[in-house]
């Protein structure tokens, strides 16, 4: 369902905006008319595309994604429903929204909001409010497995691409033993590396004793 949005003087002279291409500055602005009023869309190339440019095929909308990713002015999460969320971001200081409905897709998200850590367990913010303190529900608990996942899912999605399914859930098997093993940072490290090289997590273990080796050696150099 779409609706009416505001778009302030100073987005047009925004240093992340005028970076990008006039298509995705105007998919960005697209993305706030489908979005729900918590700033959330579901991840769906194919039907931003068909919403925002119905009569342009040839606009590259999944790129224009990744590239909104990349430069943090969207944000991507995994949901309760098995497809990627899309929120966007800061939008309670860009966007009034009087006598919000409740956001589906928000009650679906598995993962923490922006400003928690990868592995807190329990959700931040007041209980009972939404971002600008309207009705929601309060944040459920975040299992630490889960968080890992969405962790790694937005940094392959900062990057430009999305991991497979298989990928995710080679990720979620190994996370519960390794957040009671390692260090989040050691962990998040390593994670990093996997999804800039686009490894199957499966190889994360030996990822993570690959830093743990060359930190050894910094610290004892022969």
């Amino acid at each position: 369902m779409s609706r009416i949005r505001t778009i302030k003087p100073s987005f047009w002279n925004d240093a992340k905006i005028v970076k990008l291409s006039f298509e995705v500055r105007l998919l960005f602005i697209g993305t706030w008319n489908f979005a729900d009023d918590y700033g959330y869309l579901w991840d769906d190339a194919e039907q931003i595309h068909r919403d925002v440019f119905p009569a342009d095929p040839n606009v590259d909308v999944p790129g224009g994604l990744a590239r909104l990713l990349l430069d943090g002015l969207l944000e991507s999460f995994p949901t309760a429903q098995g497809r990627d969320a899309l929120h966007v971001r800061n939008w309670d200081e860009h966007q009034y929204v009087d006598r919000r409905k409740a956001s589906v897709i928000a009650r679906c998200v598995e993962t923490l909001r922006e400003g928690s850590r990868p592995f807190d367990v329990e959700g931040k913010g007041t209980e009972g409010k939404g971002p600008s303190g309207g009705d929601a529900p309060p944040a459920a608990p975040v299992h630490p497995s889960q968080a890992l996942v969405a962790y790694y899912v937005n940094e392959c999605k900062t990057r430009g691409y999305s991991p497979i399914e298989d990928w995710r859930g080679q990720l979620g098997a190994i996370a519960n033993r390794l957040a009671g093993e390692k260090p989040q940072e050691l962990i998040e490290s390593a994670v990093r590396i996997i999804a800039d090289e686009r490894k199957a997590p499966k190889v994360l273990p030996h990822v993570i004793a690959d830093i743990e080796f060359g930190r050894s050696a910094n610290a004892n150099p022969a």
